[in-house]
């Protein structure tokens, strides 16, 4: 008998299950919380989500009141809007004479220093 039934093929019991986390959530889709999960290789906890359209899973980490059945969507249409605002804060502070100082420039100035 060249193997033992058993010995050549078992795996470990206690695996390592590495979850991937999605920093970066480009979809803008509505996704529904399925679990909350403790990730002890971050010591963080960790939100399963599934995507309500193409039924895809996805990790990331979970905010302090996250509960499971509550329906989340990323904020990526916000990077198409923060360049606007800037621009528009710009052109506002140009058009304004260098010596008036209002209070209008002032809050497009900490409008751009809040988005960069």
């Amino acid at each position: 008998m060249l193997f033992q039934i058993g010995h050549t093929l078992a795996l470990p019991k206690n695996q390592l299950r590495i979850r991937v986390i999605e920093f970066y959530r480009w979809d803008p889709s509505p996704h529904e919380v399925i679990r909350i999960e403790y990730d002890p290789n971050r010591s963080s906890h960790l939100a399963l989500l599934r995507n309500t359209i193409n039924e895809t899973y996805s990790y990331v980490i979970a905010p302090y009141n996250l509960q499971p059945g509550t329906i989340r969507s990323s904020h990526a249409n916000l990077l198409c809007i923060v360049p606007i605002l800037i621009s528009v804060a710009i052109i506002r502070s140009f058009r304004q004479s260098p010596n008036s100082e209002s209070v209008q420039t002032l809050q497009d100035f900490e409008i751009t220093k809040l988005y960069l």
